[in-house]
């Protein structure tokens, strides 16, 4: 019998080297798990085009690594719900989030939208996307249950 609670997958798409709109260019490093070609931590580098013009030369730097910036024990999918879920309801989490998404980028206003941002981090599909910022709330598995208002923030 499945659980529609259980999470099962994490799915995260890489930062890029092209600098484009509000983010620095950036790329991510997975470390793998020999034995169980499970990932251990991910980290994310980044690199201040400001910095880099003035200096005549990129240098990059670790923006953030997911175990640490984040306080999760491991990368299991049940970790990536609850950190989801940490982001709803901390506005200093959901900014330090938003803050790592652009890479730090000194111009950038940062509109924290908790709910947007956990709709996005807990659905795959844009009917859930829009169901869940509609509704104030959905479990990142299609159970519906309301959060809190989007009123509240």
């Amino acid at each position: 019998m499945t659980n529609p609670e259980k999470p099962v997958v994490v799915t995260s798409v890489g930062p890029s080297v092209t600098a484009y709109g509000s983010v620095n260019p950036s790329f991510m490093v997975v470390d793998i798990d020999a034995k169980t070609m499970l990932p251990v931590n991910m980290h994310t580098y980044y690199m201040d085009i400001e910095e880099a013009n003035q200096a005549g030369k990129p240098e990059w730097k670790v923006l953030h690594d997911y175990k640490e910036s984040y306080t999760m024990n491991d990368l299991r999918p049940s970790n990536f719900k609850d950190l989801a879920q940490r982001i709803f309801t901390d506005k200093d989490l959901a900014t330090e989030f938003l803050k790592n998404e652009s890479r730090l980028n000194k111009h950038k206003e940062y509109d924290v939208d908790q709910l947007s941002m956990y709709c996005g981090l807990v659905t795959s599909e844009d009917y859930q996307y829009n169901e869940c910022n509609k509704t104030g709330g959905i479990s990142a598995y299609g159970m519906p249950y309301k959060l809190i208002s989007k009123n509240a923030f």
